[in-house]
């Protein structure tokens, strides 16, 4: 699961803790969360250390511990450079293919458990 979010997003933060549960909870179903904050380097590549920190604070307060990514300038060229709304999911396989379509929107711990199960059922 490719969770994109952004430092200004309310909506990302609050779901934050309840994905941060989710990582820990599906685990031994050879399920990993990914997240990839989108706001802390520019177009050009360039890091914003302010907003690093913040993204880092944010992780450090809801108590994730599930892998967040800072965008590079490839992935800010290639598969991230049309996502204008966050948070923006997405399900890829192993093999790096994506698992329907992609989730706009924040979802509730529930509405999360049942999309994830729907998407292991369809790959085991």
């Amino acid at each position: 699961m490719l969770n994109i979010w952004g430092t200004f997003c309310s909506p990302c933060i609050r779901e934050m803790p309840d994905l941060a549960e989710l990582s820990n909870k599906y685990q031994d179903r050879n399920f990993q969360i990914i997240g990839i904050v989108l706001d802390v380097t520019n177009s050009n590549g360039n890091i914003n250390q302010k907003k690093l920190n913040e993204a880092k604070n944010i992780i450090s307060i809801t108590n994730v511990s599930y892998k967040n990514l800072v965008p590079t300038k490839n992935m800010i060229d290639t598969f991230l450079h049309n996502i204008y709304v966050v948070p923006n999911t997405f399900f890829i396989d192993k093999n790096g293919n994506q698992i329907g379509d992609e989730i706009f929107g924040s979802k509730s711990k529930n509405e999360w458990e049942k999309i994830i199960d729907e998407k292991l059922n369809l790959v085991e």
